[in-house]
């Protein structure tokens, strides 16, 4: 079993080229994956250019992404959005021409991505990839509130969510929406959204963290949510997980990332306002951790101003994408930025200066540390999760004392038992008996 994070430069023309990443150590069975429009030479600095992000992940069958654009330096603002069911990252310029998109396939010690449109740019691309089994999915979300349930083929134990707020797929939508969620359990959920309004003579950024849901999706038109969902249960018989939607003005697709091997833990902190080393409170020693955040000092609240990130942390290597807007700027102003020495970024809209900036520095038994040398007069929101890379497995090994253990008879006979885990697959043994 095996978690990597690590980074590799997008190869240029012919379309049909491809990235070979290789050296995992072991079989991936979930990725994530992430890239701005920044070019190799050009990280660990924000770049005051057109804001090109992607976010997407596959389980080696099913893969989905979402992408948002913001124009830089237009007196009309100029935004976009798109969402692929089928391909696991895709850019667009402000044009709405297609500058490439690609799909994934797994082999025994890495993957392969194959670039089916391609341009000449080397765009640093992030990834996260684990050996850890999950299922890549779509919620449709409908409209209303209540309790929505979706099937899944095993009992998730963590989920992650991305959604571009539309129904609409393969097709490039006005407006830049940004919207992460986590979630490992009723007390340990946490989500972000941010907007960027498209066709405005002042710039239109909208953005808010909560500690108390896993969806959020900003009002297009005001400062308000149009989408709140928080997480209920993850079940078993059938297997799936339960949501309920407190708020839903209209039906949209979410895609999401269930993992149902790990020990998994979603939460929330702050940043500190002084720089050093922090640590935040895990139930386990953690060997890899996500995080997001937005750069607001409140939570389960909305504000103006536009500066998401994602950042990735394995133990060894880091990573982070972030992207900003200057709200109610004449002429449109958006930064972003791509780090390969940090786990923790975020960047001012007007400037483009760091504002809050964290490496990791350890994982110890009951939490994780970050080392923050950049900070804000503020205490920051933001959200992750952890995980445990141990062998968990689907239907049960014993781990604790007093769990049941599903076993099954040797296929050499003697009444020999083995506890069916992940490397003791029961379909295995049903095929030697």
């Amino acid at each position: 079993m095996g978690i990597k994070v690590g980074s590799f430069n997008k190869s240029i023309l012919p379309a049909t080229t491809t990235n070979v990443i290789t050296g995992l150590g072991f079989e991936p069975e979930s990725l994530i994956i992430m890239m701005t429009g920044v070019v190799a030479g050009s990280e660990n600095a924000p770049q005051g250019e057109d804001v090109l992000q992607c976010v997407g992940f596959s389980d080696g069958t099913n893969h989905r992404c979402v992408f948002g654009g913001s124009e830089d330096g237009q007196l009309t603002s100029d935004t976009n959005r798109y969402k692929d069911p089928d391909q696991v990252l895709a850019l667009y310029d402000l044009a709405d021409n297609l500058i490439c998109e690609g799909t994934v396939a797994f082999d025994s010690d890495g993957f392969t991505i194959t670039w089916t449109t391609n341009d000449a740019n080397a765009y640093v691309i992030k990834y996260w990839a684990s050996s850890l089994g999950c299922e890549v999915g779509t919620l449709v979300l409908s409209s209303g509130t209540g309790s929505i349930t979706k099937s899944t083929t095993n009992v998730p134990k963590a989920l992650m969510f991305l959604t571009g707020r539309s129904t609409t797929e393969n097709s490039i939508l006005s407006n830049n929406y940004t919207n992460l969620g986590f979630a490992t359990g009723t007390a340990n959920e946490t989500a972000l959204t941010s907007r960027d309004r498209s066709g405005r003579t002042s710039m239109d950024c909208e953005r808010s963290f909560y500690n108390s849901r896993c969806i959020v999706c900003q009002d297009l038109a005001g400062t308000a949510l149009d989408h709140a969902v928080e997480f209920t249960s993850f079940d078993s018989g059938p297997n799936g997980f339960t949501l309920n939607k407190v708020q839903s003005d209209a039906e949209i697709d979410v895609y999401y990332i269930a993992f149902y091997e790990g020990t998994w833990e979603a939460g929330s902190g702050t940043s500190p306002t002084s720089a050093g080393t922090k640590a935040f409170t895990t139930s386990f020693e953690p060997d890899a951790l996500l995080v997001f955040g937005n750069h607001l000092n409140t939570v389960n609240s909305n504000a103006t101003g536009g500066g998401p990130f994602l950042g990735m942390m394995d133990g060894t290597t880091q990573g982070a994408i972030v992207w900003s807007s200057r709200h109610a700027a004449g002429t449109s102003e958006v930064w972003e930025g791509t780090y390969n020495d940090a786990v923790y970024v975020s960047i001012a809209g007007n400037g483009g200066a760091e504002q809050v900036v964290a490496d990791w520095d350890s994982f110890n038994a009951t939490d994780f540390t970050l080392d923050f040398t950049t900070v804000d007069a503020s205490a920051r929101y933001f959200g992750w999760l952890a995980v445990k890379d141990e062998d968990v497995p689907v239907l049960g090994t014993q781990h604790k004392a007093g769990e049941l253990v599903p076993y099954c008879l040797s296929p050499m006979g003697g009444g020999t038992v083995h506890p069916i885990g992940r490397n003791n697959r029961a379909e295995e043994h049903i095929k030697a008996l």
